[in-house]
């Protein structure tokens, strides 16, 4: 349960904000002074506090000041007048989250609190991945991008001809594979009956199903073909816009979200300039975050939160999609460094289970497609897990983060 501290001297207003958060779900530690609400600070991890400014002895602001000095991200509301304006706006300054008005409003109340823990989660999670990222990648960020220049030319070079000749197959009709299968056995399953051939009902239906999927790997390798082969077309847009996409991805694809009750939390923007720019096909990346929060949904433990987060770092723009795993069939955890980079070839997958209600393929194409869109953007993707110890009450949950990495753009 999480738990609230409230420091309020009103023994009336202090009752009645306990009572609105309990009835909530709430625990609530109420102090009738910033002494007092300090030592109980000291001694609990509270998830949020609320503190009135005005309060004899140590005041809001004195209070506010303290817990900072043990958790400078810690959240706070302040509780005020409706004429205390110029104390409200120099907490604002101070660092706290947000303001309620007395009298305290019950519907604003927990509005403002649920937002405040919401937000406060965002940034925890964010810390950790950060740290994670950190750590694994100062060791090895100088051999890496050595090693991509290298490795470049002819990684290209093997890809236009790998997809290009595979999209060639396929159109021509050969390397069709279970659907070459199937028609052989459908020819000797077939029925004569005056003068008309008729099939069984269960084999027409297998054979529309594996036609519709040849079609679909198909369409993707021509997708690929395309893109490894033509020139991109792109605009130069805003980092903001980005995100304004992935809002409406998360609108747009909340029936999936409820097939394993995965929630979607996308953090603020607000430290993203509105002066930066990416060049990119809006289209193809609103593709590729698609499909990496599809893969965030289909392979989450049920009713887990999914995260996304925003970052400028290295003169790239950097969207990342955590999420919590499932266990998977093959009995491997998450993402293992020796599988970073396997996942984004044709046709691999770590899970092998089939996933109803996505509208994909599970044939191991759709990170190969998302890989193959960043990288002629001139970016990259990267998959790892993540260590989360944020949780206090029990061992450390694993988690697994897909990052895309697009170059900012840059004018002279």
């Amino acid at each position: 349960m999480r738990s609230i501290l409230v420091a309020e001297d009103e023994a009336g207003t202090g009752e009645i904000i306990k009572t609105i958060l309990e009835d909530a779900g709430f625990n609530v530690v109420l102090r009738a002074n910033g002494e007092e609400a300090f030592e109980a600070y000291k001694q609990h991890e509270f998830s949020a506090v609320i503190t009135d400014l005005n309060m004899p002895g140590i005041d809001g602001e004195e209070l506010i000041r303290l817990i900072h000095t043990i958790n400078e991200d810690q959240v706070i509301l302040v509780l005020s007048s409706i004429d205390d304006t110029d104390s409200i706006i120099d907490s604002m300054r101070s660092g706290i989250f947000d303001y309620i008005v007395k009298p305290a409003n019950k519907k604003k109340l927990l509005y403002k609190i649920n937002r405040a823990l919401e937000t406060n989660e965002l940034k925890k999670i964010k810390r950790i991945t950060e740290k994670e990222r950190v750590v694994k990648l100062e060791h090895e960020l100088q051999w890496y991008r050595w090693n991509e220049q290298i490795i470049a030319r002819d990684y290209d070079r093997f890809d236009r001809t790998l997809f290009t000749n595979l999209n060639d197959s396929f159109n021509q009709g050969s390397g069709f594979g279970t659907l070459i299968s199937l028609l052989a056995f459908v020819f000797d399953s077939i029925k004569e009956e005056n003068g008309s051939y008729t099939i069984d009902k269960d084999i027409y239906g297998m054979l529309k199903q594996n036609s519709e999927s040849a079609k679909q790997i198909l369409k993707t390798f021509t997708k690929i073909a395309t893109i490894l082969t033509e020139t991109l077309d792109a605009q130069i847009i805003k980092c903001t816009d980005l995100f304004d996409i992935l809002l409406t991805l998360k609108i747009e694809m909340k029936e999936m979200s409820e097939i394993h009750k995965n929630s979607i939390h996308i953090a603020d923007n607000s430290e993203i300039s509105e002066t930066l720019m990416v060049h990119v096909n809006s289209k193809l990346i609103t593709g590729v975050f698609r499909e990496l929060l599809i893969n965030a949904m289909k392979f989450s433990a049920k009713e887990s939160k999914i995260y996304i987060f925003f970052q400028i770092k290295n003169q790239e723009c950097w969207i990342s999609f955590l999420n919590t795993p499932s266990p998977n069939n093959r009995e491997i955890e998450g993402i293992p460094e020796e599988y970073a980079s396997a996942v984004f070839e044709p046709f691999y997958r770590i899970d092998k289970r089939v996933y109803d209600g996505y509208k994909t393929l599970d044939f191991g194409l759709g990170l190969t497609l998302a890989d193959k869109i960043v990288r002629k953007h001139g970016g990259i993707i990267e998959i790892q897990n993540v260590e989360d110890h944020s949780n206090l009450a029990g061992k450390e949950k694993l988690k697994v983060m897909v990052t895309a990495r697009l170059p900012l753009h840059i004018t002279i």
